[in-house]
């Protein structure tokens, strides 16, 4: 999974302070910095998360069934194709 989004995302969602002090000064809204700096942090935890598992699952989900179109039992192989070789006939 993608470490580095998951760290970053969990600091900032369970931290008790600013990561960055110069953000308390802009316009929030109704929130307080910290509670903007906990939202920030769970939208990036949770679809940032989900976009890997679904990447993840698919990819993974791919290399079964591959697999087992390999392994089949009642798979037959398709049948040798013969070319006719062109003839070397001289005149």
């Amino acid at each position: 999974m993608d470490l580095q989004n998951t760290i970053l995302a969990a600091m900032l969602t369970l931290s008790d302070r600013l990561i960055y002090p110069a953000y308390a000064t802009g316009p929030l809204g109704s929130l307080s910095a910290l509670d903007d700096q906990s939202t920030a942090g769970v939208i990036m935890w949770l679809p940032g998360s989900l976009v890997f598992l679904v990447a993840a699952m698919c990819l993974a989900l791919e290399a079964l069934s591959s697999g087992t179109r390999e392994h089949a039992p009642d798979a037959q192989p398709a049948p040798a194709r013969r070319t006719a070789l062109p003839s070397r006939n001289r005149v």
